[in-house]
């Protein structure tokens, strides 16, 4: 089997060995190391060679492999889905109903509040302030 040194492929792509080694590090460029050192299969060599490589090797040494094709999701999946749905909708209604009580209930505190106490001081005003600001 014949291989390629990091000093063979610098002088096939015409690139400097920080490139090789940049695209090792990133997963582009896979090796075979022997006795510390990296070296590389010519196949896979010739597959991400590019004219323009040492110039932009972020941009050629790309997998050309077309991208797998999505399936489409299973009936079983969306049913969950739509579980999750009703689920929530059921949820976000409880919730809102419990927030609209919760407001009735502070406006009728608040009645009761101006109802029974003559004056008002500072703090009463302001409590009052921020109870009518919170249910509008």
């Amino acid at each position: 089997m014949n291989l390629l040194s990091v000093y063979e492929l610098t002088k096939l792509w015409r690139c400097h060995r920080v490139t090789v080694l940049r695209l090792m590090r990133r997963g582009v460029l896979h090796w075979i190391e022997v006795n510390g050192e990296p070296f590389f299969d010519p196949d896979e060599v010739q597959r991400l060679n590019h004219p323009r490589i040492g110039q932009f090797p972020h941009l050629v040494a790309v997998d050309r492999r077309p991208p797998p094709r999505l399936s489409p999701p299973e009936p079983d999946w969306m049913e969950g889905l739509l579980e999750i749905r009703i689920r929530l909708s059921k949820e976000v209604r409880q919730s809102m109903l419990e927030s609209k009580r919760l407001v009735l209930q502070s406006r009728e505190l608040l009645d009761h509040y101006r109802k029974t106490s003559s004056s008002f001081d500072a703090r009463g005003q302001h409590l009052e302030a921020s109870l009518l600001a919170w249910t509008r």
